[in-house]
C-alpha cells in the first residue's frame, strides 16, 4: 500500500510539472473564445474569435492588445502577408481587411452571407476564401471586391484553404472533400471514389474501419475464405470498430456496401 501512495504521488508531481511548461499569458481566460492565430514573423502576430474579437501581441505573445474590428460576428480565420497587410473572415459572409497593423479594419463586401471559416492570399491582390455550403470566394483586386466560383454539385461546408504557390491549391471539408485547384479558378474533386481505409492489419481483437466520406447507412461484412458471413454490421458516417476477437487467426476479406459503393477488401487475425 505504501508503494502504491508513494507511486501516486509520484505519477501527481509529474503532471504538475508537466503542466508548467504551458503559462497563461494575456489575457486570462474570459468568455469569448479564439478561434485562430496567425503570426507575421516570430513577434508579430493576431488572434481573433467570438463577437468580432481580434488581439494583437508585438512581443512574441508576452502581451497581447485588443484592437477594434468593427463588427461583432464571429471571426473564424486570420492571415497576413506582412505585419501590415491581413484579411480576417468569419459568420454571415464577414470579410475584414486592414493594411496598418491592425491598427484600423475595414469591412468589406464579400456578397454573401454564408460563414466563411478560411482566407488565404496567394499575393498582394489575389486571394480566396471558403465557407460553408461549397462557398468559394476569390479577389483579384486585394478584397476591393470578391466573386464566387462555383463548384458543380456539391453541398459540402468548407473549412481551410491552401496554396502551395501561385496556382495549385487546395480546398478541404465536410464529408472527406478534398478540391484541388492548378490553375487558381477550377476545382477538381481530388477523391471522387469512396476509399476505405482498415488499421491495424493484422489485427487482433478490434479493427477500425474509415472512409474519406460519409457514407450514410451502409453495411459491413466479414467473411472467410471460403465466402461464409461471419460478422455482419451496420456502418454509419466516416468510421465504425469492428471486434474481431471471437474469429480464429487467418485471412478473411471485409466487405463494405452502401447506396453507391462496393469495395472489398483482406485482413489478416493474428
Amino acid at each position: 500500500m505504501k508503494k502504491i501512495s508513494l507511486l501516486i504521488l509520484f505519477l501527481i508531481a509529474f503532471q504538475i510539472t508537466r503542466s508548467q511548461d504551458w503559462q497563461w499569458i494575456n489575457p486570462k481566460p474570459g468568455g469569448c473564445s479564439l478561434n485562430a492565430v496567425f503570426f507575421a514573423n516570430e513577434t508579430t502576430g493576431y488572434m481573433v474569435g467570438d463577437d468580432g474579437l481580434i488581439y494583437k501581441t508585438s512581443n512574441g505573445g508576452v502581451t497581447l492588445t485588443p484592437q477594434i474590428s468593427n463588427t461583432s460576428k464571429s471571426l473564424y480565420a486570420v492571415q497576413f502577408l506582412n505585419t501590415d497587410n491581413g484579411f480576417a473572415v468569419g459568420k454571415n459572409g464577414t470579410i475584414l481587411k486592414t493594411t496598418n497593423g491592425g491598427t484600423e479594419w475595414d469591412v468589406l463586401n464579400s456578397g454573401i452571407t454564408s460563414t466563411l471559416h478560411s482566407v488565404f492570399f496567394t499575393s498582394q491582390n489575389t486571394g480566396f476564401s471558403v465557407g460553408d455550403l461549397a462557398k468559394v470566394l476569390k479577389t483579384t483586386n486585394g478584397g476591393i471586391s470578391w466573386i464566387e466560383v462555383n463548384i458543380v454539385g456539391d453541398f459540402a461546408d468548407y473549412y481551410s484553404v491552401f496554396f502551395a504557390n501561385q496556382n495549385t491549391g487546395y480546398i478541404a471539408g465536410s464529408g472527406g472533400q478534398v478540391y484541388k485547384s492548378t490553375d487558381g479558378g477550377v476545382w477538381i474533386n481530388e477523391k471522387e471514389e469512396n476509399t476505405l481505409v482498415i488499421y491495424p492489419n493484422p489485427a487482433t481483437d478490434n479493427l477500425e474501419i474509415v472512409t474519406n466520406r460519409n457514407t450514410g447507412v451502409g453495411r459491413i461484412v466479414i467473411s472467410d475464405i471460403n465466402g461464409r458471413g461471419l460478422i455482419n454490421q451496420a456502418f454509419r458516417g466516416c468510421k465504425t470498430n469492428l471486434n474481431i476477437s471471437g474469429l480464429a487467426p487467418g485471412m478473411y476479406f471485409i466487405n463494405f456496401r452502401n447506396a453507391t459503393t462496393v469495395s472489398t477488401k483482406k485482413i489478416i487475425k493474428e
